[in-house]
């Protein structure tokens, strides 16, 4: 089927790593997307959307080949034409998303979070989790959700917290509750070999095969087995042993690994994904890097890890990121922890920088949630005063959340919007470093290195306000960007 491009018709997946990319314009031609069989690491949804009103669907997933005139893609895709891109949203959330209403926490709605995974990654302990959890209250920040993260149980797949680790763990999971934290735990669809529950999993029949033979997944940690998801009394077992850490008092659970990369063709590698996030759903608590059509889920979004860098696959990703992920259907998410989670960044032993980790800082404070692991005075030093003067001006906007997140819940209208959503047909369709709080605030972040202005045009059709002064819609203006507190322009 081939479904027309317009003159100087922008495109917009849904897909949250292919966001620095957007949008895909009269330039973008003989290229192919793959919108099934997820390849990327976080969140993809089989839809495109046009600053036109087009779009594009598939539940199962799609091919889109981009020529001049035209994209081809599967005769099979619902293609509809809607006026803009904030109708062709709407109509897509209204016909293809999920019906029910988004029930996660509200903490992890508006707030934010703690991760131990930069903090103490491999070698987290019941010690160093509270050690942890006191420190932040120390350093004036608010108690919210707190994830433990890796290798805090014997291996992967018993949910058995180790002992030599966590001595007394319902214990310190009362402790934390006293200090006002819920509390998370880490845990993946892997199970280790030559384990009692390697053994339980293999006998029941319950995991993925290649060639009759249990199928030896590597990921980056070691080489695994793996839970068939499709298996419903695997699915069931997981979930009765995830209801056990419930009733010593765990709130939920980060739920990582579930890539379709990591599977192959026979294990159906979306429906594994979806099953995995469709697991966390039944937790209010919960959290989600990956995932393959899931829209309007009751799952919480996390952008995969990010390098500690203003380049590619750090900084410079965030914002897009975000925005692809609230067309995708999913208004509530953390933009990775502050400062990035990248892996190698840990075993490369990165120097953290001040003027990265304050701009992940500035490009998470108006977002959903915003998530720390490292601990800010560790990176700031004399200069912690900067995340209080930010952390004090996100309060001001956390009513503004709230209500956003109670229609967006329903809705699932994006929170973070680009302009071109808001504002449609006004120059608006390549700006991606910077965002809509809702239909009243234009949120402008540090994104670069040394940035310390920037030039905008101001939507036409209403006045802002700039500090003291306001301006007309329609006018350019220079804006000073400085640290310690995000430039927010007010729709009046």
């Amino acid at each position: 089927m081939k479904v027309k491009r317009l003159s100087k018709e922008c495109w917009y997946p849904a897909v949250s790593s292919w966001g620095v990319n957007m949008p895909y314009d009269e330039n973008f031609f003989h290229e192919e997307l793959i919108l099934k069989e997820n390849q990327t690491p976080n969140q993809m949804t089989p839809l495109l959307l046009s600053n036109y009103g087009q779009c594009i669907y598939k539940k199962e997933g799609f091919k889109a080949k981009f020529e001049k005139d035209y994209i081809l893609v599967d005769d099979d895709c619902i293609v509809q034409k809607l006026d803009n891109l904030k109708q062709a949203f709407k109509y897509c959330s209204e016909n293809y998303f999920e019906k029910n209403e988004i029930a996660i926490a509200d903490e992890l709605k508006v707030g934010i979070s703690y991760n131990t995974w930069m903090h103490a990654p491999i070698d987290i302990t019941q010690e160093k989790t509270l050690d942890y959890a006191k420190k932040l209250l120390d350093l004036g920040l608010p108690p919210s959700t707190l994830i433990i993260d890796d290798k805090w149980s014997y291996n992967y797949g018993s949910l058995n917290f180790e002992k030599a680790k966590f001595k007394e763990p319902k214990k310190m999971i009362e402790e934390l509750h006293n200090m006002g934290f819920k509390v998370m735990l880490w845990f993946c669809p892997f199970v280790s070999f030559k384990t009692y529950t390697y053994n339980l999993y293999y006998h029941n029949n319950w995991l993925l095969k290649e060639d009759n033979k249990p199928y030896k997944l590597k990921w980056w940690n070691e080489t695994s087995a793996c839970v068939d998801l499709r298996n419903e009394e695997a699915f069931n077992y997981l979930k009765n042993r995830m209801d056990r850490l419930i009733n010593i008092g765990i709130d939920g659970f980060k739920m990582d690994g579930g890539d379709s990369l990591f599977y192959l063709k026979e294990h159906e590698p979306d429906k594994q994904s979806y099953l995995w996030s469709k697991l966390a759903s039944y937790f209010k608590y919960n959290e989600i890097r990956v995932d393959f059509n899931t829209p309007g889920m009751s799952i919480f979004e996390r952008l995969c890890d990010k390098k500690h860098s203003f380049g590619n696959g750090g900084i410079k990703d965030i914002v897009p990121a975000s925005l692809a992920l609230g067309l995708g259907g999913h208004p509530f998410f953390a933009t990775d922890m502050v400062g990035g989670g990248e892996v190698q960044d840990i075993r490369d032993k990165c120097e953290l920088q001040k003027d990265i980790f304050i701009s992940h800082i500035q490009i998470g404070l108006l977002m959903p949630n915003i998530q720390f692991s490292i601990l800010p005075d560790k990176v700031l030093g004399k200069d912690l005063y900067i995340l209080k003067a930010l952390l004090n001006q996100r309060k001001e906007y956390e009513p503004y959340l709230n209500e956003l997140a109670k229609i967006s819940s329903k809705t699932k209208e994006p929170i973070v919007r680009l302009l071109e959503y808001e504002f449609p047909n006004q120059g608006f369709s390549h700006i991606t470093d910077m965002f809509m709080l809702g239909d009243k605030y234009l949120v402008v972040p540090i994104t670069k290195k040394n940035e310390t202005s920037k030039e905008i045009s101001l939507p036409k059709g209403s006045k802002w306000q700039f500090e003291e002064c306001i301006y007309n819609g329609g006018e350019k203006i220079k804006i000073d960007l400085v640290q310690e507190k995000l430039a927010v322009i007010k729709k009046i």
